[in-house]
């Protein structure tokens, strides 16, 4: 009589323990469930996430060429203020990103960004430089810049009007705005003896008391001394003398404070590789040599970059010409891009950007969902112990 009722306690001992194992296991894989469900979220949202910001950085682009558009052709007055509000956020993410990066890092110290603050300054100097007495050749020697690299540096560097891309949105800003700010003042900023083919014009009137907001522009003028005696100086001389200072600082930067590493790219290195008549440095066995010469060359081009100064600040329609088809250039390179390049390298950029956005999600849950995996490996070790301690039947107990 006593055997049922071992057999009857064994059976529910192992039934008991049966029901613990499989609570156990429920456990377990609904703690896994519950760690996937965690996971799958951030990898249906990687994708979109990065799509959702492409779309506000287009709609950013599109807005700003808008802005420009019509603060150019409507009310040149806000023009400068604009550019001043624009610029500095604009200069201190191209730095952060491209320090970040640390392989274009030394693109910052390019002359388009010098170029840009001497502009600012200029701006908001020209009241003093007005009672210094050089406000005008100020003016004409910052047109001369504005008008000479700045604008080429589009055809050269292929710099694209692609909206959805923050980095070619300021490529374009910081190369296109300069020449939009120093056009609207050279052909819409009030003067005292009302010189310019627009003096007359209505529009002008309305909007002059505004101009007085940086302090009035003083504009050397086609019978002023500035332009029939010292055009060469301020238009050839000056600047080259700026191009040379500039780059005798950037060469003591880049070769000799702080050397550029072999990984890194500077203006140097991209030409040399991507223009066809600068392949000879590349080639070269003694780059130093090398680099000299593309110094000799560069200040050489820059120079010949402002030759068409002089014409481009004597006539009003062969300077909007100018604007127009720099402006053509960037709009062309933007449809080859989106044509040629856009299809296949987006979903690329896309597939990179979500793996890069998954690693940093997936070590930020790393950190936070540890107590829950070791949570796991605590059940997994009880679930062994289990298994290993499960009493098997004896042969001599009658089973049904």
């Amino acid at each position: 009589m006593e055997e049922p009722a071992k057999v009857f306690s064994l059976k529910g001992e192992s039934g008991s323990k049966k029901k613990s194992e499989d609570g156990d296991l429920s456990n377990i894989s609904s703690s896994k469930n519950l760690v996937e469900s965690d996971r799958k979220p951030a990898s249906r949202d990687r994708v979109p996430f990065i799509k959702r910001t492409d779309k506000f950085v287009f709609v950013v682009g599109v807005l700003n060429l808008i802005l420009l558009v019509y603060m150019t052709a409507g009310i040149q007055w806000l023009l400068p203020y604009y550019y001043t509000v624009t610029i500095i956020p604009l200069i201190i993410v191209r730095y952060v990103t491209y320090i970040k990066g640390k392989r274009y890092a030394y693109f910052i110290l390019d002359f388009c960004y010098w170029a840009n603050i001497s502009l600012l300054i200029y701006l908001w100097a020209a009241p003093y430089l007005n009672e210094a007495g050089v406000g005008k050749h100020a003016f004409a020697i910052i047109y001369a810049i504005t008008f000479g690299p700045l604008p080429w540096a589009i055809i050269i560097f292929r710099n694209a009007m692609v909206f959805h891309s923050l980095d070619k949105i300021i490529s374009v800003f910081i190369h296109i705005t300069p020449m939009l700010v120093t056009f609207s003042i050279r052909w819409h900023a009030p003067v005292s003896h009302n010189a310019t083919h627009v003096a007359n014009n209505p529009r002008l009137q309305i909007w002059e008391e505004y101009w007085n907001g940086l302090g009035r522009f003083n504009v050397c003028e086609l019978n002023d001394s500035c332009w029939t005696e010292q055009w060469a100086y301020l238009f050839y001389l000056a600047p080259a003398i700026a191009f040379i200072v500039w780059d005798i600082f950037y060469v003591l930067a880049t070769r000799v404070c702080c050397p550029i590493p072999e990984n890194a790219v500077d203006a140097f290195r991209y030409l040399s590789k991507k223009i066809k008549p600068l392949y000879f440095l590349r080639d070269m066995k003694n780059q130093k040599l090398a680099y000299f010469l593309y110094n000799l060359i560069n200040i050489g081009m820059n120079i010949f970059m402002c030759v068409p100064g002089p014409l481009l600040y004597w006539n009003y329609y062969i300077n909007l010409i100018f604007v127009l088809l720099v402006f053509i250039c960037c709009i062309w390179n933007g449809g080859d891009f989106y044509i040629e390049v856009f299809a296949k390298r987006y979903q690329e950029q896309v597939k990179s950007r979500s793996k890069e956005r998954a690693e940093r999600i997936e070590k930020l849950r790393s950190r936070s969902a540890s107590p829950r995996s070791r949570a796991l490996q605590l059940r997994s070790r009880s679930r062994n112990e289990i298994a290993k301690n499960k009493v098997a039947p004896s042969a001599d107990i009658p089973t049904c």
